[in-house]
């Protein structure tokens, strides 16, 4: 260990035994390899029968607002001209830090076009209604959205894994059928 870099030769860390986390408070931990075609790697291993496995947590422990970052998971690698560059990123707020409706938001982030990292999935916990989770997909009118198989609203098929509208019989709908150059077929 030289200061918060560890470094190993061998591409692991196992020749480093146990490392106290409490040696690292307050600084930033760098796992570095040699630059064969290894890579680093952080392992948590749970050995015991129980049900419960490994855990990573982010904790930012002081008076929280609505909109504070709690943390963020960046990957980022070098573009052709060997410039380091953020190519996606996950990312945790708080939403909605008022006592007995703290709700959360994480986004799913992407570079786009111009290497703008871009929220592209939002997952939103400040609905105002318990029980309920927004989400928005995708980036501008001009994204496209595919889902593969079938669309299911509720608990109904809305759209069929062949792009066909498909509705169930309800008051004044009869049947399911195909929309087809302005007439419906069934």
């Amino acid at each position: 260990i030289d200061g918060s870099i560890i470094n190993s030769g061998s591409g692991d860390a196992t020749g480093f035994g146990e490392i106290a986390a409490e040696s690292f408070l307050g600084a930033s931990v760098i796992l570095n390899n040699a630059s064969s075609g290894e890579h680093p790697s952080v392992t948590l291993r749970n050995t015991h029968t129980g049900a419960d496995g490994p855990l990573v947590e982010f904790q930012k422990l002081a008076t929280g607002a609505d909109d504070d970052e709690l943390g963020i998971i960046r990957f980022t690698g070098d573009n052709e001209s060997d410039t380091a560059h953020t190519y996606s990123a996950i990312r945790a707020t708080i939403a909605d830090a008022t006592v007995d409706e703290e709700a959360g938001k994480l986004e799913l982030r992407v570079a786009e076009y111009d290497g703008t990292v871009t929220t592209g999935i939002l997952i939103d916990g400040d609905t105002n209604a318990n029980g309920e989770i927004d989400v928005t997909i995708a980036a501008g009118a001009a994204s496209i959205t595919t889902v593969a198989g079938t669309l299911t609203m509720g608990s109904t098929a809305a759209m069929t894994n062949a792009g066909l509208l498909s509705v169930g019989d309800q008051t004044g709908i009869t049947g399911t059928g195909a929309l087809n150059s302005g007439s419906i077929t069934s």
